[in-house]
């Protein structure tokens, strides 16, 4: 059963808006002057996943508290040899 995680939560310099369907949602992170639309929101449990951006960001949700990492991407490149 995924957690719920519906809403408006809030973020030290922003907030990040949630329309959850079930184990699905989509919706906004917005921090500072930057709003980005989430894809790839996706809740296992209570694992969260998302993309906003170029950054992916995973946690745990716990109550009204959620902690996890964030990370960018960054652009590569290989040659062969």
């Amino acid at each position: 059963m995924p957690a719920k995680v519906d809403g408006v939560w809030k973020l030290p310099n922003g907030e990040l808006r949630i329309q959850q369907t079930y184990q699905w949602f989509q919706g906004t992170l917005r921090t500072g002057a930057s709003s980005m639309t989430i894809s790839d929101g996706k809740m296992v449990g209570d694992v969260i996943t998302f993309v906003a951006g170029d950054t992916r960001y995973t946690g745990r949700v716990s109550g009204s508290a959620i902690e996890g990492l964030a990370l960018t991407s960054s652009a590569w490149s290989v040659t062969r040899n």
